[in-house]
């Protein structure tokens, strides 16, 4: 022990001084505390998150704010759609599959000439695209299996149309008011047409029945 008064070391076993009765201090110097293994921590705290960053970056927002889908339906929202006239439909959206078009989903969509549909769509719904006025043809995916009421009901500029075999129903007016719908391409028969769809169409309408490994290829490009 050390005496801070004398200036001069004591034995141990004192706790004060012999000879002025200053109260002896330890001379050994304090250990400072433990550094390394707090920076190392604090290191690798940075270097996980750095790692979290670049491996699971922040959600950003949809090339394609105007599509939603809920369930596999798809909804289409026209007052953000800034694209051009011609529109393809993902064949899914924020992970979810796309397989039906809600009804009235492109009503009034004027601006559209094009819509090109994904494959793994199976139902069309009601109104679909009634009223989209600058529609001017369009060619169904193989596997869609309905077709709603009016889905194209008003399309007056739509001239030609293509119908895979896998389609099983079209709903009542779904072709009316298309004054310039001169081509119906239906892979199957005459008689397989009528039975989906008996109204009539217009004067002007042609259906076309295909069929083989390249009925497809009919529909004009």
């Amino acid at each position: 022990m050390f005496c801070p008064t004398c200036n001069e070391s004591r034995p141990n076993e004192h706790l004060f001084c012999s000879r002025c009765g200053t109260k002896l201090i330890d001379p050994t110097p304090a250990k400072k505390g433990r550094i390394l293994p707090p920076i190392i921590f604090m290191v690798a705290l940075l270097m996980i998150g750095t790692a979290v960053f670049f491996l699971f970056p922040s959600p950003t927002a949809s090339d394609s704010p105007w599509f939603s889908v809920v369930d596999g339906e798809l909804f289409f929202d026209y007052s953000l759609y800034t694209g051009g006239p011609e529109l393809t439909v993902p064949s899914t959206v924020d992970g979810q599959t796309v397989t039906t078009l809600s009804e009235n989903c492109f009503y009034g969509c004027d601006r559209l000439t094009t819509v090109k549909l994904p494959n793994t769509l199976r139902h069309i719904g009601k109104n679909a695209f009634s009223d989209c006025t600058g529609l001017r043809g369009i060619k169904l995916p193989e596997g869609l299996e309905t077709i709603g009421q009016q889905a194209f009901y008003g399309c007056s500029a739509l001239e030609a149309l293509y119908i895979p075999g896998s389609v099983n129903r079209i709903g009542s007016n779904a072709l009316q008011s298309c004054p310039n719908l001169r081509h119906i391409f239906f892979v199957g028969t005459a008689a397989g047409f009528d039975s989906i769809y008996p109204q009539n169409i217009g004067p002007l309408t042609e259906i076309y029945s295909v069929s083989g490994p390249d009925a497809r290829n009919y529909f004009p490009s």
